[in-house]
Parts: C-alpha cells; sequence; structure tokens
C-alpha cells in the first residue's frame, strides 16, 4: 500500500513573492522514488477553511432556529389544548355543563377531551334528570318551558306541573 500511495516524507512553509506557501512532498516508491511536491497558498487554505466554517456554522444556526420554531408551535399547541381543558373543568366545578370541549386532534389529548365531554354530558343529564323516574327535573323542567316559551311569543301558554310529595 505504501509502495502504490507513497510515503510523506516532508512538510515545509516557506514564503515567495511576500506570499506563505505550504510545501507538502510525497515519495512514490512504484515509479522509482519519484518525490510529488504540493505547492499551496497558504491564504487558499485559509480562504477555504473560513468558507466552510461560515457555512457550517451558518447552516447550524439554521438549523437550530428551525427546532426552535417546531417545538414553540408544538409547546404552544399543547398548552391551549390544556387551558381549553381546565376551563372547562372549572365551568365543571361551577356547575356549568353546557359547554362541550372542541375535539381538534386524535392523540392522546383528543382521548382526554373526549373523556372529559363524556364527564360532561353524565354530569349534564344527572343535573337535569330525575333520577328515579328519569324524567326532567323541577329545575331542568323550568329551564325547557322558558326556553319554548321566549321562542313563541305571540301564542298563550298554560303550563301545569304536578308534585308528588315523598315519593319512592
Amino acid at each position: 500500500e505504501n509502495a502504490v500511495n507513497g510515503n510523506d516524507v516532508d512538510d515545509s512553509k516557506t514564503t515567495f513573492n511576500g506570499e506563505d506557501y505550504i510545501i507538502h512532498t510525497k515519495q512514490i516508491d512504484i515509479l522509482g522514488n519519484t518525490v510529488l511536491l504540493y505547492v499551496v497558498p497558504v491564504k487558499e487554505i485559509f480562504i477555504q477553511y473560513y468558507i466552510t466554517a461560515i457555512l457550517i456554522v451558518g447552516i447550524s444556526i439554521i438549523s437550530i432556529l428551525i427546532i426552535v420554531f417546531c417545538i414553540r408551535m408544538f409547546t404552544k399547541k399543547m398548552v391551549d389544548h390544556i387551558n381549553d381543558i381546565r376551563n372547562s373543568i372549572s365551568n365543571i366545578s361551577k356547575g356549568d355543563y353546557a359547554k362541550e370541549l372542541e375535539i381538534t386532534s386524535n392523540d392522546e389529548i383528543g382521548m382526554l377531551v373526549d373523556d372529559i365531554n363524556g364527564i360532561i354530558r353524565k354530569l349534564r343529564y344527572q343535573a337535569e334528570h330525575d333520577m328515579k323516574t328519569d324524567y326532567y327535573n323541577g329545575s331542568a323542567f323550568a329551564n325547557k318551558v322558558k326556553r319554548a316559551v321566549s321562542k313563541d311569543k305571540k301564542s298563550s301558554h298554560a303550563i301545569i306541573r304536578v308534585d308528588i310529595d315523598n315519593f319512592s
């Protein structure tokens, strides 16, 4: 392998006409101990080095900015979903079961929202219905009547409500 590739003989630095050069010599045994001389201007080496360094730094900065942007968008979406869930739970604790959450994803957050909406529906049903008869309770009945009467104000209405004390 050394006979084909040659052996490094010497590296040196020299100045010619005010410019620095690196001289690299390589002995090639297969060509009868021929020595190749590589003469490279130092200025060109540094220019290529700086261009490569600037490209690497630029690509690194752009990559970091893209990663930060993606992480920011992902965390904002997660925080928005979590805040919606917190607001819904706060409304539930105040007895407001009217609004269900919108499911905007099929991931774990979406499954959590679906579970919370199921709880809201069940709590709303329990808040509006009598557990023994499965009919509307007094409060829900009054709300339904108010909505029905307010929709049709031109007609006259008669409402009868019967309550049986100690019904079991």
